[in-house]
């Protein structure tokens, strides 16, 4: 499922604590859906075709360092923090059903749309730097989230660990309230 790499649209709202520290919370969206089929089975002799669609509602509890401080013309940071994932997971189209595949030693064909959804949790840790410009600040911010995995269930997820992990790069804008 790594095809369903995409773009997340987000926001944090930050409170700064002294001159070396800020921490807050953020709500971040994300949405992707990739069509593939079954490569080794064949229905009539055409692909058996579906459609895999994650969405992600993730509210990322944060804190940054700034080892040159807030005010600082170029300010480098970084931090972590906990985020909560609220999951959903979508099937849609000709799925196999491989549950009786070792009696039958052929997949069931069912159509149809499966979901599943869920909430996890796990750490982040990042960091970035970003560069004053009035009262905007642009820069860039590498993030990695761990122990995101959840596992998904009913007959037709069977024993398929979804995970929403992972590396992103972030372009990022923040204003500043005076």
């Amino acid at each position: 499922i790594s095809e369903l790499n995409g773009t997340t649209f987000g926001g944090d709202w930050m409170l700064a604590f002294g001159q070396y520290a800020e921490a807050g919370i953020g709500l971040e969206f994300y949405q992707n859906t990739v069509s593939t089929s079954y490569r080794e089975w064949f229905n009539d002799g055409s692909e058996i075709e579906l459609d895999l669609t994650l969405r992600t509602v993730s509210v990322p509890l944060t804190a940054r360092f700034f080892p040159t401080g807030r005010d600082a013309g170029i300010q480098p940071y970084f931090g972590g923090g906990l985020a909560i994932h609220f999951w959903r997971y979508t099937e849609s189209g000709e799925l196999l059903d491989f549950s009786d595949f070792v009696f039958t030693n052929v997949p069931a064909l069912l159509s149809g749309e499966f979901i599943d959804q869920g909430v996890t949790f796990g750490p982040l840790v990042f960091g970035g730097i970003r560069i004053p410009v009035g009262l905007v600040h642009l820069g860039g911010e590498l993030r990695y989230r761990l122990n995101t995995e959840s596992q998904l269930s009913g007959p037709v997820f069977a024993a398929t660990t979804l995970d929403i992990g992972g590396m992103s790069l972030l372009a990022t804008v923040q204003f500043k309230i005076p």
